[in-house]
């Protein structure tokens, strides 16, 4: 996420990879999924992941991705379930 680095790009033992960006700063939360590097001289190996790399890696339950907590993220699909389930019923209604 941008406002895990500054604005130059500089973050806790990493670097986004282009010096300026309007992804980086305090109020900035765009997912940064590219440019990615260790802060270490000599790096070259992009350490950002897609979505959809991050999303096979949780998938699978590759090492480092295999503890992930989603309880915060019951509350969103109980929601949205509960659109599904009211759009479902309105659209099964005989009488409209």
């Amino acid at each position: 996420m941008g406002d895990k680095l500054d604005c130059t790009g500089m973050g806790n033992g990493i670097r986004f990879g282009k010096k300026s960006s309007n992804k980086c700063g305090d109020s900035k939360m765009k997912i940064i999924d590219e440019d990615v590097y260790k802060a270490e001289k000599g790096s070259t190996t992009n350490i950002a992941l897609s979505k959809k790399y991050f999303a096979e890696k949780i998938a699978s339950r590759q090492a480092l991705f295999d503890s992930i907590d989603f309880e915060s993220f019951v509350p969103i699909f109980e929601i949205i379930r509960d659109i599904l389930l009211y759009d479902n019923n309105i659209n099964t209604r005989k009488d409209l």
